[in-house]
């Protein structure tokens, strides 16, 4: 059960939405959380959260490789969110590529000659 924290952003509906394009709970959570206030530290969003620092930091590895977050290196280590549009245009550019190659992909293998595979007599095993 998606419970709502207090946190404007952190609603039903806006985990849901996330959800639906493919982030987990916790990586939903820490981008919403991310996108309501100023560069955090990963142990920071932790804490606010309640849950594991090993948890939320891979989450935000996660959230960082997908393009949700910006992850400033240096001594703190601060993780900003990236505007919702824009962090929308990049899951959309990344599944029209990712739907590209699949469709390039299966229209190769279909040009393929298909080989038959050789059976096995019944008895044997």
């Amino acid at each position: 059960e998606i419970v709502e924290m207090k946190n404007p952003n952190l609603t039903t509906e806006s985990i849901q939405a996330l959800l639906e394009l493919g982030l987990n709970r916790l990586e939903s959570e820490a981008y919403l959380l991310l996108l309501s206030q100023p560069p955090t530290t990963g142990y920071q969003l932790a804490k606010q959260l309640g849950k594991p620092s090993a948890n939320v930091y891979k989450a935000l590895d996660v959230l960082a490789t997908r393009g949700a977050i910006v992850v400033e290196e240096g001594k703190g280590r601060l993780c900003k969110a990236v505007p919702i549009k824009e962090f929308l245009q990049q899951l959309e550019q990344d599944f029209r590529r990712r739907f590209w190659h699949g469709e390039r992909g299966v229209a190769n293998g279909a040009a393929q000659p298909h080989h038959r595979r050789a059976r096995m007599p019944l008895g044997a095993v």
